[in-house]
């Protein structure tokens, strides 16, 4: 695997200058830091991958952190003050931090030939870095940091969706990156009506999926993308009933051309399930996770070449605030089978794609771990 440009560029740049308040640097960590040998793997096998399942090829304890972001190559820890970017080769190593005066409240990533990294801070602050060891910068206020940004590629452009408030009603907004310039943000919500919880649509030119998120029936919101970046007519789609409050969104287009929607639901009981929903016609909602607990569930999607993994929290008992395990699926659209899980405290679950696998993120217990998996997809 090829050395990180970032740790290229740090381990030979002078130190940078104190950074503004507003304005987080990325910057060379110690060499105590760098020197220190990472934790020990906590199972490390080189294992095939069953048929239409995954197996865990590796697992390891990074460090202390809030959550963790997975890359192609590597998964970035956020703790109060840092973000930190580990490494995969035989195992996770530590490379360079970022020091934050804020600490991180969602983060997303985007990768191609390298990665880039967007977050939200608790100052309700959104935040992109290409992790080139060009310093951050601050790209809008007064972001609703309870949605993590949507980032996808567009040529040499990089898309973010956000949300915020706009006269007591959720809107999405878009803006562009390109190399140093920051293109206009753009409130791509549709006339009457709300658009939350911006997610990419996975496997299809730059599409933009939210919800109009009510109490009751909530459609959801298709907002395709020209080769400018602006969007073009909005389209209504399928409307479900109840999701949870905040609502949590993902989309994939399957190889047939059917897209789906996936979308945490207040279920039976009142219990909070991951439902799933075809995107462009009406049918009735089926289940990635039924319901088996209360409370805000959080899950995570990477397409892969022919399949779609999905991470997602489990509570382990249907009483309030029961712990949460991570359970693993990997579907095609018409068969789902289950993965390897992760026992509780898991939770945050992060997923990318990487060279032949992915790379899982999730929090125990205050640490990020990562994990290698070996899927049937290829």
């Amino acid at each position: 695997m090829r050395v990180s440009p970032l740790l290229l560029l740090l381990a030979c740049s002078e130190p940078a200058a104190p950074p503004k308040l507003a304005e987080p640097v990325v910057e060379k960590p110690p060499k105590a830091i760098v020197q220190e040998p990472a934790p020990a793997p906590l199972r490390h096998a080189k294992l095939g991958a069953p048929a239409n399942g995954c197996a865990i090829e590796l697992e390891q304890r990074l460090g202390a952190g809030t959550r963790g972001v997975a890359l192609k190559d590597g998964i970035v820890v956020a703790s109060d003050d840092a973000l930190t970017l580990w490494q995969l080769a035989d195992a996770f190593r530590e490379g360079p931090h970022i020091k934050l005066d804020a600490p991180v409240a969602k983060a997303s990533a985007v990768c191609a030939s390298d990665c880039q990294l967007a977050w939200i801070d608790q100052k309700m602050r959104l935040f992109h870095t290409r992790l080139d060891g060009a310093p951050a910068k601050e790209l809008a206020r007064g972001v609703d940091r309870r949605f993590a940004p949507a980032l996808a590629l567009q040529g040499d452009r990089t898309l973010i969706a956000f949300t915020t408030t706009v006269d007591e009603v959720m809107h999405t907004k878009l803006l562009g990156v390109r190399g140093d310039k920051l293109e206009p943000t753009q409130d791509v919500t549709p006339e009457g009506h709300g658009a939350t919880a911006p997610t990419f649509l996975l496997g299809a030119s730059p599409t933009l999926i939210a919800i109009d998120a009510h109490g009751g029936i909530s459609p959801l919101l298709e907002l395709p993308l020209d080769g400018t970046g602006k969007p073009r007519a909005s389209l209504v789609r399928t409307p479900v009933s109840q999701p949870f409050e905040p609502p949590q969104l993902a989309a994939v287009q399957w190889s047939s051309g059917e897209a789906e929607a996936f979308f945490t639901v207040i279920g039976k009981l009142a219990m909070t399930a991951i439902g799933r929903v075809p995107l462009r016609r009406p049918e009735t909602i089926d289940a990635l996770s039924p319901s088996r607990g209360y409370g805000e569930l959080s899950f995570a999607v990477a397409r892969g070449p022919r399949r779609t993994l999905f991470a997602y929290e489990v509570p382990v008992a249907s009483t309030p605030k029961a712990e949460r395990k991570l359970e693993l699926a990997l579907s095609d659209g018409a068969r789902t089978d289950p993965g390897p899980s992760f026992e509780a405290p898991a939770l945050a679950p992060s997923l990318a794609r990487t060279p032949g696998g992915y790379l899982l993120a999730y929090t125990r217990a205050d640490q990020v771990h990562g994990a290698l998996l070996r899927c049937a997809d290829e």
